[in-house]
């Protein structure tokens, strides 16, 4: 079985990178450095999501990574994400065979999958 503990994301929007991710859940703290950049590492349950500050993160028409996560509320969390934040979306909330699920693009262009589950 294989158990995902953490991901790092490389990014040149920190602060709007921390501002997507914790409306999903996690809480970041900065995290110092010896070779200049920034680090926040946040949580939420059992991930870790370290967001590493480059200078220059080149953005393509589609996207390197794609997470996914369960949030308790879909239509909710879609809703919260299109009012605080400029997130564009692939997938609008739709119902599929597994449940409501939607994909929506980070500030980096990273793809997230948005599942719902009634025990979170």
């Amino acid at each position: 079985m294989l158990k995902i503990l953490s991901v790092t994301l490389k990014t040149s929007q920190l602060e709007e990178m921390r501002h997507f991710y914790e409306i999903l859940g996690f809480q970041f703290e900065k995290i110092s450095v010896d070779k200049g950049s920034e680090i926040l590492k946040g949580r939420c349950e059992n991930l870790e999501l370290s967001l590493l500050s480059i200078s220059n993160q080149l953005q393509g028409t589609h996207p390197v990574l794609q997470l996914a996560v369960q949030v308790k509320s879909v239509l909710k969390t879609c809703d919260e994400l299109r009012k605080k934040t400029s997130a564009q979306f692939m997938l609008e909330p739709m119902d599929f065979a597994q449940g409501l699920r939607s994909i929506v693009m980070d500030p980096d262009g990273n793809a997230l999958e948005i599942s719902q589950s009634d025990s979170i």
